[in-house]
């Protein structure tokens, strides 16, 4: 017998007959009031949306987890160790049962995207090629871009914040880069793959919302001028295509609480702002040094192996001399 259950279609709450399979999805504290929330879990919430896939909402209260909640979590995860944390995917067959449970984000959104392709928008890329290379994007946006918002926001004085700046600096340059590389001319759309809305929105979405609000209203970094300025317009137009899409906004916080530190960085959060002038010559230093240094990378990985190899030769030579030592008793 059908029954309505409290299900999100996509943007709203609504009553829907539960009839056939059907998706529950486990996220933090609750999305659609605009309170704050987890942006790993709502990379997948996008992916959702995007499909316009019906779900039914769990929230979890991460500072106070049902043993509900952790039991879900450890049911599937490889390490039962390991703090419970979301999403959760769920996927029910008409008699509630649990079918299929899924963990972390990134596979998540993958599963959603490759099993509803038909459905709503394709987020999937459409030749193994631009596969790759959205893979790639986001790997260069979530490893040199996106840890930032960590790094500026726990630096305790401003030199020490100012050199985290040029590794930002330094990582919004790699990832315009690859958008020069591979991503489509600037007339053909402004996401990765041109008009086409992908996973590499989807899994970077929260992030960019996040870094947007925190480092301008924390520490006065204006990160779309900073692209300009770096010489990657492209990018500042992704993020700006990214952060307004209707999934991103349809899932994000307020910005009130966007710009809001983190409970676990309010114990060493010292509040100050970059000077500008200061800002301006390291971004003048990244983008008239970008690229100039693979030279000398390479060489440093060469003294580094040299060096190896010299220690392991001693400890070769150790080893014997211990050997021949013993064999003399």
């Amino acid at each position: 017998m059908a029954k309505n259950i409290p299900v999100c279609d996509g943007y709203n709450h609504v009553e829907i007959p539960y009839s056939g399979s059907k998706i529950r999805f486990w996220h933090s504290n609750q999305t659609f009031n605009k309170a704050s929330t987890c942006p790993w879990a709502q990379r997948a919430e996008i992916a959702l949306v995007e499909k316009q896939i019906p779900f039914e909402l769990k929230i979890a209260d991460l500072s106070n987890k049902s043993d509900e909640f952790k039991s879900a979590y450890r049911s599937q995860s490889p390490d039962p160790n390991a703090r419970a944390k979301v999403p959760i995917l769920d996927i029910l067959d008409e008699d509630g049962n649990i079918v299929t449970r899924l963990l972390e984000s990134g596979p998540i959104a993958k599963f959603i995207a490759t099993s509803w392709r038909e459905r709503a928008h394709d987020l999937l890329p459409s030749t193994p090629l631009d596969s790759a290379q959205a893979e790639i994007f986001v790997e260069t946006f979530m490893s040199q871009v996106t840890p930032s918002i960590i790094s500026l926001m726990r630096s305790q004085h401003e030199d020490d914040c100012l050199v985290e700046f040029e590794r930002l600096c330094i990582g919004l340059s790699a990832t315009g880069n690859w958008i020069r590389k591979c991503g489509p001319a600037s007339n053909q759309g402004p996401f990765f793959l041109g008009q086409q809305y992908s996973l590499a929105e989807c899994l970077t979405a929260p992030f960019v919302v996040r870094i947007l609000a925190q480092l301008q209203h924390n520490r006065g970094v204006d990160i779309l001028s900073a692209c300009d300025q770096l010489g990657y317009p492209e990018l500042r137009v992704w993020m700006e295509a990214t952060r307004d899409r209707s999934s991103t906004v349809a899932t994000s916080p307020a910005v009130a609480s966007l710009i809001q530190i983190p409970p676990y960085l309010r114990a060493v959060f010292k509040e100050f702002k970059l000077d500008a002038a200061k800002q301006m010559m390291i971004i003048e230093r990244v983008k008239n040094s970008f690229g100039s240094s693979f030279e000398d990378n390479e060489a440093q990985w060469k003294s580094l192996l040299s060096e190896g190899n010299k220690l392991n030769a001693i400890d070769k030579a150790k080893r014997k001399e211990t050997r021949d030592k013993l064999a003399k008793l």
